[in-house]
């Protein structure tokens, strides 16, 4: 069993407005004194209610070894509460 399954299933009871197509793409970055930010998620047609695991599972759908996408500092800021910085 994964040792925070227990935290992850408190999420099953959340329900947030979702992107229901979230990847990089639908993602605007900004640049400002070297640091990156992400000023808005755009294209919101597919806005589903659910629980935030199901949009970060679309994300990596499009994550690839050869051509990472930032998930893993996506996940980190999420956790943390804060902007993902993008290099």
């Amino acid at each position: 069993m994964w040792p925070r399954a227990g935290e992850l299933a408190s999420l099953d009871a959340q329900s947030h407005l979702l992107h229901g197509d979230f990847n990089k793409r639908n993602t605007l970055l900004r640049c400002v004194n070297g640091r990156w930010s992400v000023p808005a998620i755009l294209d919101w047609e597919f806005a589903v209610s659910g629980t935030p695991p199901m949009d970060f599972g679309n994300f990596l759908r499009y994550e690839r070894a050869s051509r990472p996408l930032g998930l893993v500092e996506l996940v980190r800021a999420t956790v943390e509460g804060r902007e993902p910085d993008i290099d």
